[in-house]
C-alpha cells in the first residue's frame, strides 16, 4: 500500500529501479544507464524507461544520514520536474524523504 522504489543491481553493468506508486497506478521500471557522485551527499542517475527508450529522466538524489530524497529531476528534453528538492508542479511542496524498509542491507551478514 505504500509508495516505494526498489533498486536492483542484476550484474556489474545492469542496474534497475522499480517505482511503485501504489495500487491505483502502474509500476514503472527504469534501466539506470549512468550513475555518478556529484557531491559528497548527492548521486546523479540517468534512467531510461524499460518499455520506451524515448522516456529518459536525469535525477539527482540527496542522502542525509540513512534517508534519501529526490533533489532534482528533469526529462531529456529539459522539462524540470523537481528543482532543489521542490516539486515544480506543486506550490512549495518538497519531495519526501525515503528510508530503507525493514529488510537487511546487502552488506550485512546473514
Amino acid at each position: 500500500m505504500n509508495e516505494h522504489s526498489l533498486f536492483s543491481l542484476t550484474s556489474p553493468d545492469n542496474a534497475w529501479v522499480l517505482n511503485d506508486f501504489g495500487p491505483d497506478c502502474d509500476g514503472m521500471v527504469y534501466r539506470i544507464v549512468n550513475a555518478r557522485r556529484v557531491a559528497p551527499d548527492k548521486l546523479s542517475l540517468r534512467q531510461v524507461l524499460a518499455t520506451d527508450d524515448s522516456i529518459v529522466l536525469d535525477i539527482v538524489m540527496v542522502k542525509e544520514s540513512a534517508r534519501v530524497r529526490i533533489w532534482s529531476s528533469r526529462t531529456a528534453d529539459g522539462n524540470v520536474l523537481v528543482r532543489d528538492g521542490i516539486i515544480a508542479s506543486a506550490s512549495d511542496q518538497r519531495t519526501r524523504w525515503a528510508v530503507r524498509c525493514g529488510e537487511r542491507w546487502a552488506e550485512q551478514p546473514h
